[in-house]
């Protein structure tokens, strides 16, 4: 097969700028490079464009072009963003609205948006004079509660154990047993707050005794008799794990 020919340079004027330059013959493009890249590029902007999609602002309810890539976008800017991630609570003593970051907000502690100040927070906690300690006899008793109740009365949970008093030491001063409960710390903070807001409820204090003596004494008997069969179930599997390696054995 011959090789094609490609004759003589012809001079080609571009059709948008009009600029001339030498070009092969089989060179049947009517605009130069250039003009050509320019048009290419808005031809790929024009595509890119078409297959964006309008998402609305969760913030300010601005519609905003997000390419496919970025439709987990909430936000249409910086300002939005950082404002929509904020939401406005009520101070649980004062009644006065403030902000807070939404990740901020969880029940692991008492005060997780709930107070406008730390000074809120510790006169909603101490209703009554703080007292300092918990008795002369409190580690003896402490350690009794756990020896009786050795696993958190809500979850099961073994580890990280405080002892919860049912009735709050600054109210009775009791450190009897019938007034203490083992609770893992998450639990610890989730009765406390509950408690403290009955109590500004103005609820009479046998009601109140009462309802968490009898709920609490429920859940730790629930807790300790799923306990009880989980330890059975896992001696019966030991004691089966032995015969077998036993017969193996033989």
């Amino acid at each position: 097969m011959l090789p094609r020919s490609r004759g003589r340079p012809r001079l080609r004027a571009c059709c948008d700028c009009g600029s001339e330059e030498l070009v092969r013959s089989d060179n049947s493009s009517k605009r130069c490079r250039s003009c050509s890249a320019r048009l290419n590029g808005r031809r790929g902007l024009d595509v890119i464009r078409s297959r964006r999609q309008y998402i609305e602002c969760e913030c300010c309810g601005g519609r905003f072009p997000a390419p496919p890539s970025a439709l987990s976008r909430r936000f249409c800017s910086r300002a939005c963003a950082s404002k929509g991630r904020r939401v406005e609570r009520h101070c649980a003593l004062c009644g006065a609205t403030f902000s807070v970051v939404r990740s901020a907000l969880s029940d692991r502690t008492n005060a997780s948006g709930r107070f406008c100040s730390r000074r809120c927070y510790h006169q909603y906690l101490c209703r009554t004079e703080r007292v300092s300690g918990r008795g002369s006899r409190w580690h003896a008793a402490r350690t009794q509660a756990i020896r009786t109740a050795p696993f958190c009365a809500l979850c099961g949970n073994f580890k990280r154990l405080d002892v919860h008093h049912i009735i709050p030491f600054r109210i009775t001063h009791d450190n009897n047993q019938e007034n203490l409960i083992p609770l893992c710390k998450k639990h610890h903070k989730v009765i406390e707050t509950i408690y403290h807001d009955l109590e500004a409820e103005n609820l009479e204090l046998s009601t109140l005794q009462l309802w968490f003596r009898n709920t609490l004494s429920g859940w730790q008997a629930a807790s300790r008799f799923i306990l009880r069969r989980l330890e059975r179930s896992r001696d019966q599997q030991f004691s089966r794990a032995r015969i077998l390696a036993h017969r193996t054995a033989d």
